[in-house]
């Protein structure tokens, strides 16, 4: 079994999920989004849609982030079990007509959701790093939320979440390393978050573990 895992060319880690994924005897088959051009994901056993720093709306990336929608929205329309992870999520959200809006204030750092009892989606911790959020697509059903908005849904055999199940304590210390200056600018700084993956990347990783398990015995 494999599973195309597309993600931008110097930013496509999967972290925990990796360590699922060759649990489960996945091999993880990297397709880079910045490319232009995607394999067919027939043969795939999974699709995986990974974190982004583009924005779904950029007119300059347009093409890009549309071919990816239309491979999403075929995998879907197939049967074939597809996973977004926050850019992923707004990706899906926009293949199926819903809408991505930017949130008043960037949702950063390790927190709660609320699920929807029977959803799979655990409470967390989970991290977030997104300035963008989504609206339910028509035929999706809700599956967990917070503060800031809705956190997860499921749309036929896509599983879409705006938070970051995959990230390991590395995978944080690359994000403070490339993003300090961003950090700084709301009020945050790098070694706060790495402070935030030693308090919480263990606990989130049993939550990921959860997570992966109840979407794939679901598929």
């Amino acid at each position: 079994m494999h599973a195309l895992v597309i993600g931008n060319r110097e930013d496509a880690d999967v972290g925990v999920l990796g360590e699922w994924a060759a649990g489960c005897g996945l091999e993880l088959v990297a397709v880079d989004r910045e490319g232009g051009e995607l394999p067919p994901f027939d043969g795939a056993s999974l699709v995986i849609s990974l974190g982004s720093v583009w924005r779904v709306h950029d007119p300059e990336l347009a093409p890009l982030v549309q071919t990816e929608q239309g491979l999403l929205r075929e995998a879907v329309a197939a049967g074939v079990p597809v996973l977004g992870i926050c850019f992923g999520m707004q990706q899906l959200t926009v293949a199926f007509g819903g809408e991505v809006y930017d949130t008043p204030d960037p949702e950063l750092g390790f927190g709660s959701l609320v699920p929807v009892p029977g959803s799979g989606v655990p409470t967390g911790p989970w991290m977030q790093f997104h300035y963008d959020a989504c609206r339910l697509p028509a035929r999706a059903t809700e599956l967990a939320r917070n503060d800031h908005g809705l956190q997860a849904y499921r749309l036929g055999s896509a599983l879409a979440v705006q938070f970051h199940p995959e990230v390991d304590r590395p995978i944080l210390e690359r994000w403070a390393a490339e993003s300090r200056d961003e950090l700084r600018e709301v009020g945050r700084s790098p070694e706060w978050l790495i402070e935030e993956a030693d308090a919480h990347a263990p606990a989130s990783r049993n939550a990921a573990f959860e997570l992966f398990e109840q979407f794939w015995a679901a598929r």
